[in-house]
């Protein structure tokens, strides 16, 4: 800065030098004009006569210095008379001082302006000594600037150019929006980005899906509760019922008025023939008295429909619940579901092709097409492609014969199979009967005169005796071309002097009493088409001796087999699944019955009062073996019961005082988790269970005599308060009792059994009172279902077998002696 400074004063004292020197030359240019101009003539005359200085007394006039100049050489200051013109003091020339060069700079060319090359200038005169010349400008060095795309995430922009040198923009790019989103299968194929209107779409329609079902288990629910109350009341007031029993007393009053019931229809059958006046009153009283029981006993199947249902009632309300649970957890999962679909969308389908599928002329085809197998959503949707068209072929015509009807001619198509023109049904001709045989076809002449009830589909159901007065009945596959499909409800309702019944193969169902009252029937040969047969079917055969049961027949209905009391024999398909109440009840000739693996329900006193029944194998699924099921069975000597088991209920084996021998395929503590009502066994004789993996006699197990004191939860403890209640020598106690956990024996149970010898007790017992056993002075072996570290960890009080004898402790894994 101080340079820069100094440089400027000297280039001011420069210029004052200058302008100083111009002016005092013309100073002196004007005092020589004055000099000249005002000479004296005296001088004049002097000059000219010689001798001036002698003569002239001089006026001294200063010629004043004239500065050099860069250029011009300058004057010292001097003198001369101002009269001779005589110089006193002469000037000395200054030499001129040259030119004090400064270099002007030289100025680039820019692209829109000229340069200058480097000159020079005196910084005193400014004169120019080097002139500088002027350089034209560049121009522009133009560069593209290359058009960029838009995209679907960020904006465009057009082609443009500008200087390379200057920056100058030349063509401006302009702006391009950004282009829309190319959304494929949930996400843009461009970004990835999902398609969040697409997926709010399937999220608001799941929504109102989730609602409208919400909306529909809110209304079916409380309808349905609503409905089932309405039902209660029906069944109020048409039996008249003001007190609802509970289910076990109406089975008991239903299996007392059951007797009565049977009793009363034995005494009118035994009376239906008569016509003694006295005869026909006493078969009216008893018919009244019938209609009265009857009427008592549907009111107390009534209440147990009514309890059924109002534990329907009960069962809404979770079942309601558990609804809306399952359907808050299905809007969960199919909002998880489309998060996962756009999710992988974002990611990348994992694609799978969905082939092609040719149609046919049955159904469509449909296009290729395609599925991501990460998260199920369908890619590319397959199109459908319409049916072909068929194509006929003729179908010929069949003459009837006298045991097939024949056909007309048809149409059908040659690729789908599919009818086109139906073959009507020509009726079969008639048979050329001899001596009941067919001369053409050897058909036997089926029984006629037989009530039918057609069907609009051909069929037809044979419906009563009609006027056939055959003893021996030959029911015909077709009659006037209806084929017979059904034996109806009391078809032979009664028909005392049929002794045998030929069943075709067309027939499939067997309604209820369609052979109730048959006295006289010995024998039937069922086809293995029936699928099916009523209730009380074969109600009081007392004739019939055998009968195999059709291997299609699902379910044995109630009183079947009611009074069948010829019936040796009796073979029970595995397509059976249900054995009805009362099926085999008075069955008194039946000796064995096996009941297969398919049976899943054998329901109340279905083989009551079978007396020579000596053997049953239940194998099935069996769950429940109910009230009186083998009541009365008084020649029982052996039953297997399955694993399945859960309960066995009161008095099913009442009376079977020849039972011996109890085959149960499980372990003894799945024996003894079996619910028993009491009286399960009630009058029944010494019998030993065969367990899997232990037999016990029934007096080794005496809990029914054993008081026990009920705890918290599911649990039992022993506590035994009689010391003489028990005085047998072995003693078993289950893991259950009842179906409640044993787990402790209470202080002093066995006090004083001085003849318990051995006990077992379960592993499930933690914890033995204060003298349990104290003076059991003969006990010599506890068995302990468990291992010695368990038998050691229970909690035993310190005089748990105050006085007892020597005993030897056996546990699974080894023994213990005191």
């Amino acid at each position: 800065m101080k340079k820069v400074l100094w440089l400027v004063l000297i280039l001011i004292l420069a210029c004052i030098i200058t302008f100083s020197a111009c002016d005092e030359k013309q100073s002196n240019k004007n005092n020589d004009d004055f000099d000249e101009e005002f000479v004296p003539i005296q001088s004049q005359q002097n000059e000219s006569n010689g001798s001036p200085q002698e003569q002239c007394n001089h006026i001294e006039v200063i010629d004043k210095a004239i500065p050099a100049t860069c250029t011009t050489d300058g004057k010292t200051e001097g003198k001369h008379c101002s009269v001779c013109g005589t110089v006193t003091v002469a000037q000395t020339t200054i030499k001129a001082r040259g030119h004090a060069e400064v270099i002007d700079k030289a100025i680039t060319a820019t692209c829109t302006q000229s340069g200058k090359t480097e000159g020079k200038h005196c910084s005193v005169c400014g004169t120019v000594t080097v002139a500088q010349t002027t350089i034209k400008a560049k121009g522009h060095a133009e560069i593209i600037d290359k058009a960029i795309a838009a995209t679907c995430t960020q904006s465009g922009k057009t082609e443009g150019k500008h200087c390379s040198v200057c920056g100058t923009v030349i063509i401006k790019q302009n702006s391009i929006g950004k282009t829309s989103h190319n959304y494929e299968n949930g996400a843009c194929t461009t970004c990835k980005g999902i398609d969040l209107e697409a997926k709010q779409t399937e999220i608001d329609a799941e929504n109102k899906r989730h609602e409208d079902k919400l909306a529909e288990i809110e209304k079916y629910y409380p309808s349905l509760r609503a409905g089932l109350q309405e039902r209660i009341n029906n069944l109020k007031e048409l039996n008249g019922i003001t007190y609802v029993y509970d289910n076990s007393y109406c089975n008991t009053k239903i299996s007392s008025l059951s007797s009565e019931i049977n009793t009363l229809e034995r005494k009118i059958a035994s009376l239906s023939g008569s016509t003694n006046s006295s005869d026909v009153a006493e078969r009216r009283r008893y018919e009244a008295q019938l209609t009265q029981k009857q009427n008592e006993r549907n009111m107390y199947y009534a209440c147990m429909t009514i309890n059924n249902l109002n534990v329907e009632i009960t069962n809404t309300y979770e079942y309601h619940e558990e609804a809306i649970i399952n359907e808050n957890a299905l809007h969960t999962k199919k909002l998880e579901a489309i998060e996962k679909q756009y999710a992988c969308a974002s990611s990348g389908h994992k694609v799978v092709v969905d082939k092609a599928i040719s149609p046919s002329c049955s159904s469509y085809g449909y296009t290729e097409g395609s599925h991501c197998s990460k998260c199920g959503a369908t890619l590319i949707a397959q199109e459908v492609i319409e049916k072909l068209p068929h194509t006929p072929v003729k179908d010929d015509a069949v003459s009837p014969t006298c045991t097939a009807t024949g056909l007309s001619e048809g149409e059908h198509c040659s690729r789908c199979s599919k009818v086109l023109v139906a073959q009507e049904i020509i009726e079969a001709n008639d048979h050329n009967f001899k001596n009941r045989v067919c001369s053409v076809c050897g058909a036997i002449d089926y029984s006629i005169g037989l009530k039918y009830d057609k069907e609009l589909d051909r069929t037809c159901t044979i419906s009563g005796i009609g006027t056939c007065t055959d003893t021996e009945i030959y029911i015909p596959e077709y009659i006037d071309g209806y084929k017979v499909t059904g034996i109806g409800e009391k078809a032979f309702y009664k028909c005392t002097a049929i002794t045998n019944i030929t069943i075709p193969s067309s027939v499939t169902i067997i309604e209820a009493e369609a052979f109730c009252g048959c006295i006289g029937l010995a024998s039937m040969a069922m086809p293995n088409s029936v699928t099916s047969i009523g209730n009380r079917a074969f109600y009081g055969c007392t004739g019939l001796e055998s009968i195999a049961i059709s291997n299609g027949v699902m379910s044995i209905d109630s009183y079947t087999f009611y009074g069948c009391s010829g019936l040796t024999s009796i073979t029970i398909p595995s397509s059976v699944t249900s054995i009805g109440f009362d099926a085999f009840y008075g069955c008194s000739g039946l000796i064995s019955i096996t009941i297969p693996e398919s049976v899943t329900s054998i329901r109340s006193a279905a083989f009551r009062d079978c007396t020579r029944l000596t053997s049953v194998t239940i194998l099935g699924s069996v769950t429940t073996i109910e009230h009186f099921t083998f009541r009365g069975c008084t020649g029982l000597t052996s039953v297997t019961i399955p694993n399945n088991v859960t309960s066995i209920e009161g008095e099913a084996f009442y009376g079977c005082e020849e039972l011996t021998h109890i085959y149960f395929n499980g372990t003894i503590s799945r024996w003894d988790g079996i619910y028993k009502e009491y009286y399960w066994d009630a009058v029944t004789g010494n019998y030993t269970i065969y367990c899997t993996d232990r037999t016990i006699a029934k007096d080794v197990t005496m809990l029914p005599h054993i008081w026990y004191n009920y705890t918290t939860g599911d649990n039992i403890t022993i506590a035994i308060t009689n010391m003489g209640s028990y005085t047998g020598t072995e003693l078993y106690i289950p893991e259950y009792h009842h179906g409640y956990k044993v787990t402790g024996i209470g202080g002093e149970a066995f006090r004083g059994c001085t003849n318990l010898t051995s006990i077992t007790i379960p592993g499930s017992v933690t914890v033995i009172g204060d003298q349990a056993f104290s003076g059991c002075t003969s006990l010599t072996n506890i068995y302990y279902e468990g291992t010695i570290e368990q038998w050691n960890s229970i909690s035993k009080y310190t005089y748990w077998n105050y006085r007892t004898g020597n005993y030897t402790i056996y546990c699974t894994d080894g023994n213990i002696t005191k």
